[in-house]
């Protein structure tokens, strides 16, 4: 993305990343899914996740585990939601033995 080769890119300038984690620093009203200082982690199907901060919904925040480093957690789901468009979306896989 950052050299232009992706689609995904949105035009100069903007704020490439599309995965990240990070403590919650506020909530917006009716929010009782986290709190300030809730440890988070997210993919977005937009960019910016390079950013300082992020205002994001709260659908798309996951909480991460204390015993979980937020670094691989935010990794883990981005990779983990491409697996699943490729196996559901892009080939249906299937055991070999069944035709």
């Amino acid at each position: 993305m950052r050299r232009g080769e992706q689609n995904l890119a949105p035009p100069l300038p903007y704020i490439p990343g599309m995965e990240g984690a990070g403590v919650v620093t506020a909530v917006g009203p009716g929010v009782t899914s986290c709190k300030v200082g809730d440890v988070v982690a997210y993919a977005s199907p937009d960019v910016g996740s390079y950013a300082q901060e992020r205002i994001l919904p709260v659908d798309l925040e996951v909480p991460v585990p204390s015993s979980v480093d937020p670094v691989e957690a935010a990794a883990a789901i981005f990779k983990g939601l491409t697996a699943y468009v490729l196996i559901h979306k892009g080939f249906k896989v299937g055991h070999p033995f069944n035709s």
